[in-house]
């Protein structure tokens, strides 16, 4: 039908336009007044430039147009608007209709001179209503393309409807962005006490999910004198909550609930909270001048938004990936390990099991090779840059240690659980062939396991501890010049240099847990309940920097002149735990109740000449999972792992198994470029790892 619909309008569109040339011909025949047609001509095309602007379609090709010469009893001109004030004297001017080539016809009047122009009704000629998408920094919904859309100075409430002053006798929309609501508020209270302000009721067993995140009712109202039917819908979304009320008069709404369910459907909430999604940021305090701190702006879908002007925003530029820096990175998408460049994400993929558990993928010093740890299968994988797929070097491989590289790039250190299982008091370190080879014991060392692994009640905990490790943090593994080896000595924590010669393992603290080498393997940052500790290696002396207390990524620069870390703040907690909704939440969270939590976010730059701290970016979710410092410095590649606040809210509006998956927390990887201040969503991946290779800026 829409493709027919389409080829006639096209049709009908022709023979307008053949008919008009006829018309135009047959008239030049005729005597005019050429002077007065003239100024009538100037005023008709400043009416029609006006209105193109006005509808934000300036592509839009005139089939046909009337005017008449009309007096308006004040400025007005006839279209009078709730709640503006007229100057009360007469006013000639015209009264223009026009008609393009998407079958509307719109009224507009105007001064003689084509001054002053008003928007007064539009009605399409056609029986068929084609819907466009409008979209907004606040929301994006589909509408009617013969409705006229009329916004308040904010945004935050918006008419759809044939006229600004709507009539009982007509259909129409508002959409009104209701803001931020408490956490326990859901969308059918929110239902309930608009349909109080009403004076209306409804019958809650009646209502219906609507999208991933509405709750829709039905009810007639009154409208002087005839019977309306108002759909009432309302969306929570990351705690921000949208009403949608669509109505039509009660004879035509059978009519339109279709296409009032059809126009829901892609409602989506204000694409400035980072495609609309998971994580929302907020401008910090204070950002350094070197990267200030991003706001995620809206990105127009594809296509024209079939809306009127639009409220000023400051959107950033278009941004172009392919513009981006041809530096060589792997990450994990859709579950697979994908290698690629940042300029072309994702890549290749280099997997063929997205079921399974990739961990720890880490670059060779020469960037030519890349390993990681199969959680699932305890294996060891390694593969050349080149090459299409990666190999197996060892098997019963501790998963919760990562590989490490020889600093040639030519062998492979990785961790193997003792034959007594997890919580025995040591771990055997081997080393193998990066080629391939038989593996070796190179020693022993002391490590206190017996932890509780941590319980992931919480969806987003759980997409957490995939990103950094089943601990929640990534154990240290790390190749030192002259074969030597910077280790974790326990699950809760604790640091030591290991030397496989002697056999001997020289302690660094026990408070240390976890952290990063730097670029030239001089110094690790580790983090200890006081903030952030640098040690020198490889004689370990230790220095607390008294700053990045909670630090939880962490990342040196790659000049090693600074470090980078990320912070989580608790921002609220929501407990879900109606005992109605048991069996289906246990089939759906897999416990009941459940607990989730939403964390302020920070991106922090420690500089260590000072130490000078600068917060480079702030924004909600559960946790900054991984960093990665560009190695031009160009920029800071960075994954964020959403709340499951969104999954909440879907799961409390009876949203279906799909809908339930597509909020499901995943890690979403950005992009702040040095010195800019918006941080850019690449894609739905995670586990972001450089090649360690020298570019030129």
């Amino acid at each position: 039908m829409e493709r027919w619909y389409r080829t006639g309008r096209r049709w009908l569109a022709r023979k307008l336009i053949a008919g008009m040339i006829v018309a135009l011909a047959l008239g030049g025949v005729a005597p005019r007044a050429d002077a007065q047609q003239d100024a009538i001509d100037r005023a008709r095309s400043v009416v029609q430039q006006w209105l193109q602007h006005r509808l934000g379609k300036p592509g839009l090709l005139l089939i046909e147009y009337t005017y008449s010469l009309t007096t308006w009893p004040n400025t007005a001109l006839g279209c009078p608007v709730e709640g503006q004030t007229y100057v009360e004297e007469e006013v000639t001017g015209y009264r223009w209709t026009f008609l393009f080539d998407n079958l509307v016809r719109y009224e507009v009047h105007s001064r003689q001179d084509g001054s002053d122009p008003v928007l007064c009704w539009a009605t399409s000629i056609t029986g068929d209503v084609q819907l466009g998408l409008y979209t907004s920094p606040a929301f994006a919904i589909l509408a009617p393309e013969a409705w006229l859309v009329f916004p308040n100075e904010s945004g935050s409430e918006v008419l759809f409807a044939p006229q600004q002053v709507p009539t009982c006798d007509q259909p129409g929309m508002r959409v009104v962005v209701l803001g931020r609501i408490a956490s326990s508020v859901t969308a059918d209270q929110l239902l309930t006490e608009r349909l109080a302000a009403l004076g209306a009721a409804d019958d809650p067993a009646a209502r219906e999910a609507t999208g991933t995140l509405g709750r829709s009712t039905v009810v007639e109202m009154p409208c002087e004198g005839a019977p309306r039917q108002l759909k009432l819908t309302v969306f929570v979304h990351y705690g921000m909550a949208y009403q949608v009320e669509q109505w039509a008069p009660a004879a035509q709404f059978d009519r339109w609930n279709g296409l009032f369910r059809n126009m829901l459907s892609q409602f989506t909430p204000g694409t400035g909270a980072l495609s609309a999604a998971l994580i929302q940021p907020t401008p910090p305090a204070a950002a350094s001048a070197e990267s200030a701190a991003p706001e995620s702006q809206p990105v127009a879908p594809d296509g024209a938004a079939e809306a009127s002007e639009q409220p000023e925003s400051d959107a950033p530029p278009p941004f172009d990936p392919a513009a981006l820096p041809p530096l060589p990175l792997a990450h994990v998408f859709v579950g697979d390990v994908f290698l690629g460049a940042l300029n072309d994400i994702p890549g290749r993929s280099v997997t063929n099991a997205p079921a399974v558990e990739h961990r720890f993928v880490t670059f060779a010093p020469s960037g030519l090779a890349l390993a990681f740890i199969d959680a699932d299968t305890t294996q060891l994988r390694m593969l050349p840059v080149a090459n299409i797929s990666p190999r197996t070097l060892a098997d019963n491989v501790a998963p919760d240690f990562p590989p490490a590289w020889s600093p040639d790039s030519a062998q492979i250190a990785f961790v193997a659980p003792e034959p007594d299982g997890a919580d025995s008091t040591t771990r055997t370190l081997y080393t193998v062939p990066a080629r391939g080879g038989t593996p070796q014991a190179a020693g022993t060392f002391a490590y206190q396991g017996g932890c509780e692994a941590p319980v992931a009640d919480d969806p987003a905990d759980g997409a957490l501890m995939r990103e950094t490790g089943p601990l929640g943090w990534r154990p240290v593994l790390e190749w030192l010049p002259g074969d030597r080896f910077l280790l974790s000595t326990g699950c809760a924590g604790g640091l030591a240099l290991f030397d496989p010669a002697s056999g001997q393992a020289t302690p660094l603290g026990d408070d240390l847990r976890g952290g990063v080498l730097a670029p030239d393997r001089s110094r690790f940052a580790a983090r200890a309940p006081g903030g952030l500790v640098i040690v020198e290696l490889p004689g370990g002396a230790r220095t607390d920097l008294g700053l990045g207390s909670g630090a939880g990524a962490l990342a040196w620069a790659a000049d090693g002149s600074a470090l980078f870390y990320g912070t989580e703040t608790l921002a609220e907690r929501r407990t879900l735990e109606d005992p109605a909704d048991q069996a289906r939440g246990e089939a759906v969270f897999g416990v009941w109740p459940v607990t989730i939590g939403v964390y302020h976010l920070s991106l922090v730059r420690l500089d260590l000449a000072g130490p000078v701290e600068s917060t480079l970016w702030q924004g909600q979710g559960r946790a900054i999972g991984q960093i990665a410092p560009a190695p031009d410095g160009s920029g800071v590649l960075f994954s964020v792992i959403p709340s499951s606040l969104p999954l909440a809210e879907v799961f409390q509006a009876g949203g279906d198994a799909f809908a339930l998956m597509s909020v499901r927390p995943t890690a979403a990887l950005f992009w702040l470029p040095r010195g800019s201040s918006v941080a850019v969503l690449l894609s739905y991946s995670g586990q972001p790892a450089f090649a360690p290779v020298t570019v030129g800026p």
